[in-house]
């Protein structure tokens, strides 16, 4: 990561100025551009070497990476033509990690590391590129991604509505969910990285409750805490299947899922290619946070993972 400028929280909190999409975000983002090209050729050769016969996916991505950071360091000569290449890359990379989940599939053993690496730039990409987009929004109490102040308490009811009509959806009804110390909260982040973690932890909750409970379901515990301006606690409880020590090692593993083995057609909803958990770890650690699982087989789980807002994390 040599020559890879990191970022603080304050450059995130400013509106992208035109002078700062030539001199800043466009480079940074053809480097990391790059730097993932480069990850990706790494990661073919690793799957070579695992035997994959199928590589056609993992080039499309790569070949992906390789024009994106040609693309973006073209001169435009207007300002409103640079934000509308950024929300055209935006769509075009809009699959990436499931592309990436799918050329794994199978082989995720041989390449977490790999995988692991790749989907920090990714999120670093994605994060950098939205920011820049969304600095046109006019919205009050907003700059670019960061909401100042994020309303924890709007986000947490998004993502245990969106998660329990998943619920719903496969096993015909949800838990209830109980928010404490979302009130009590002021702290100026990402709104898109708190939900995303949040609505996978809570998918895994309540398929856990949802299979362990099929009479009475337990209600999910969500808490949250904040004891300075620089951080923000969450846990995520639930009385669900749990795991064995096995299982929660494996856990925050890339391509490892609890659910049936079945083709990505079939793939439910509640359970995808078993990115969830370590991709919102790579999310949490983004600006210095974390993310730490507690469990026990037949009495449930609890994930505890925390937001910082110092200094952007490769």
């Amino acid at each position: 990561m040599a020559g890879l400028q990191r970022l603080r929280m304050e450059a995130y909190r400013s509106r992208v100025m035109p002078h700062h999409l030539r001199q800043f975000v466009l480079p940074q983002l053809s480097s990391r551009l790059t730097m993932a090209e480069r990850g990706l050729s790494c990661l073919r050769n690793h799957l070579v070497r695992a035997g994959a016969q199928d590589l056609g996916p993992v080039d499309a991505v790569r070949g992906l990476h390789a024009r994106t950071a040609k693309q973006v360091m073209v001169e435009l000569p207007d300002e409103q033509d640079v934000y509308a290449l950024l929300r055209r890359v935006k769509r075009e990379h809009a699959n990436v990690i499931g592309d990436l989940a799918e050329c794994c599939e199978g082989f995720t053993s041989w390449s977490q590391l790999q995988l692991q690496e790749l989907l920090r730039l990714r999120v670093g990409i994605h994060t950098l590129m939205s920011h820049a987009v969304a600095s046109q929004s006019q919205e009050p109490g907003r700059q670019g991604l960061v909401h100042t102040p994020l309303n924890v308490r709007r986000v947490l009811e998004v993502a245990v509505q969106d998660a329990s009509h998943l619920c719903d959806r496969v096993y015909g009804e949800a838990p209830q969910v109980q928010l404490l110390g979302a009130d009590k909260t002021k702290f100026e982040y990402f709104q898109e990285h708190v939900y995303f973690v949040v609505f996978e932890l809570l998918k895994n909750a309540m398929r856990g409750t949802a299979e362990a409970h099929k009479a009475t379901m337990s209600p999910i515990e969500i808490r949250v805490v904040q004891q300075d301006d620089w951080s923000i606690a969450f846990s995520i409880s639930d009385t669900g299947v749990g795991m064995d020590l096995e299982t929660l090692r494996n856990a925050q593993a890339f391509g490892f899922t609890t659910a049936a083995e079945i083709s990505a057609r079939d793939r439910s909803p509640m359970a995808g290619f078993g990115y969830g958990i370590p991709l919102s770890r790579i999310y949490c650690e983004y600006m210095g946070g974390g993310l730490e699982m507690v469990s026990q087989g037949s009495v449930g789980t609890t994930c505890v993972f925390e937001f910082h807002n110092e200094t952007e994390n490769f």
